[in-house]
C-alpha cells in the first residue's frame, strides 16, 4: 500500500511551525535535510539545548515512529582577551592581542582577530584568517581603533569578545619618501615571513586611509599627504596583493 512520511522537530523555542524553513527537503518526504548552519537555525536552536527529530511512517493502516536527538553545542566560554600592547607606532610597532583560558565542547579552538576604526563597527571590521594562535600582532595605519576577537570551536560555533580600544600613532618618518620606503620594507618583511593576516590587515587599513571617503580618525596623515604619494602607496599595495612590492 501507500507509504506516507511525516517529520517534525520538538524542543525549546520550536513551538508552532516556525521551524519549517529549516528543511531543504519536503517535510513529507522519505528523508529530511536540515540547514543547521542557516541564520534561522542560529535563531531557533538554543546553545546547549536538546531537540528531537521525529519521523512518523504510515502504511496500510499501520503507524510507526522513530526519533533522533540533536543538540546545539555551547559556544566557546570561560576565557578572556585583552590588549597586551594597546599603543604602537605606525609601521614600526604592532598592536598585540592575547586570549587565555577559553574552553569549548569541541576542540581545538581557533581565533580570528578583527579591527575597525573606533568605535567598533562589525560591518566594516577587517578580520584575520582563523589561526590556532591565541596571541596576535596587528599592524595598522595611524588612527584610533577598536579590536575584537572571534573564538571558534571545531564545529564552527563562535563567541565574539567585547571590543577593546587601541591607538596607532603617526610614524616617526618625516618625509613622504621615508614613509614610502618604510612601508615597502614592512610589506616585504611580512610577505617573506608568510604573515598573511598581518599583511592583509595592514594593506586594507592603509587602502582605507588613502581613500578620499575615509571617515573617522584613521588615515589622517595619509589624507594630508600629496595626491602623488597616495597614488604611489595605492599602487604599491595593489602590487603587493598581486605578488610583489613595487619598485
Amino acid at each position: 500500500g501507500n507509504v506516507s512520511y511525516g517529520w517534525r522537530l520538538v524542543g525549546p523555542g520550536l513551538d508552532g511551525a516556525g521551524y519549517t524553513g529549516l528543511a531543504l527537503s519536503p517535510w513529507d518526504s522519505n528523508q529530511l535535510i536540515l540547514n543547521v548552519g542557516s541564520n534561522l537555525a542560529m535563531q531557533l536552536f538554543q546553545a546547549g539545548a536538546k531537540y528531537m527529530v521525529q519521523l512518523v511512517v504510515r502504511s496500510g493502516g499501520v503507524e510507526g515512529m522513530s526519533k533522533v536527538q540533536l543538540r546545539r553545542p555551547m559556544p566557546p566560554f570561560g576565557g578572556s582577551c585583552w590588549m597586551e600592547v594597546a599603543e604602537a607606532e605606525e609601521l614600526v610597532g604592532a598592536l598585540v592581542a592575547r586570549c587565555e583560558n577559553w574552553n569549548a565542547e569541541s576542540l581545538p579552538l581557533s581565533y580570528r582577530y578583527g579591527a575597525s576604526v573606533a568605535p567598533w563597527a562589525a560591518a566594516t571590521a577587517k578580520w584575520s584568517v582563523p589561526t590556532y594562535l591565541s596571541r596576535a600582532e596587528l599592524r595598522l595605519s595611524e588612527g584610533d581603533y577598536a579590536l575584537a576577537v572571534e573564538v571558534l570551536d571545531d564545529v564552527g560555533t563562535s563567541t565574539v569578545t567585547q571590543s577593546m580600544g587601541a591607538v596607532v600613532t603617526a610614524a616617526s618618518s618625516t618625509t613622504e619618501g621615508e614613509r614610502e620606503e618604510t612601508l615597502a620594507g614592512v610589506l616585504t618583511e611580512l610577505d617573506q615571513l608568510g604573515s598573511v593576516s598581518q599583511l592583509m590587515q595592514l594593506s586594507q587599513s592603509i587602502m582605507q586611509g588613502v581613500s578620499s571617503e575615509q571617515s573617522g580618525s584613521g588615515g589622517r596623515r595619509l589624507l594630508a599627504s600629496s595626491a602623488a604619494y597616495r597614488l604611489r602607496v595605492r599602487r604599491m599595495l595593489l602590487n603587493q596583493m598581486e605578488g610583489g612590492v613595487a619598485e
